[in-house]
């Protein structure tokens, strides 16, 4: 309607009188502090580093699926995010002011660190799929992460729920119990 105004096609906007119902947005259904240490414990060893990093940005899961190695910057512990992946295509961020630049603690820099040393170049993704590719994250979703809340016998979440600032910042801080702190289980992958 917008462009046939535009081109003095139509003389009427057919939309202006209709009312939107209003829709019920559901409640958050963020992780426990149990739950999150829960299941970064289980120690997936291929898709650990994923979890744990998604666990401890607070970023979209498309964003942190987008990530590129050119982003990370481990010496200043910073990753910066300026695109999101979804459809196995890279798009621009949600808005402008989601781009930004995430601090990250000395756990999520050791895990960063150890999947560095596989990297070839820094426009290479930074998490894969076991077969060598970016995530898909409906597939990977359905596939691993579902699997892996039941193992833990927590109920089923979105794993956008993971974006919880509040552990983001306990990560910063490096103050978190074992489930981050033991990095050396990677070595196993």
């Amino acid at each position: 309607m917008r462009d046939a105004r535009k081109y003095g096609i139509g003389e009427k906007d057919i939309f202006v009188d209709l009312t939107w119902p209003r829709t019920a947005t559901p409640k958050p259904d963020p992780f426990n502090a149990e739950e999150r240490e829960a299941t970064i414990a289980q120690k997936r060893p291929f898709y650990y580093p994923f979890v744990c990093t998604q666990f401890g940005t607070s970023a979209r899961p498309s964003e942190m699926i987008a990530l590129r190695w050119g982003d990370v910057d481990l010496s200043k512990q910073v990753i910066s995010i300026s695109k999101s992946r979804y459809m196995e295509t890279d798009s621009p961020t949600k808005t402008v002011a989601s781009e930004r630049e995430i601090a990250i603690g000395d756990p999520i820099a050791a895990v960063l660190t150890f999947l560095q040393a596989l990297a070839v170049t820094e426009a290479e993704f930074v998490f894969k799929n076991q077969e060598g590719n970016a995530i898909n994250e409906d597939k990977w979703r359905a596939k691993h992460w579902y699997r892996a809340l039941r193992a833990c016998g927590i109920r089923p979440r979105k794993f956008y729920a993971t974006r919880q600032r509040s552990f983001r910042l306990l990560l910063a801080v490096g103050s978190t119990s074992n489930g981050l702190r033991s990095i050396a289980g990677l070595q196993s992958r």
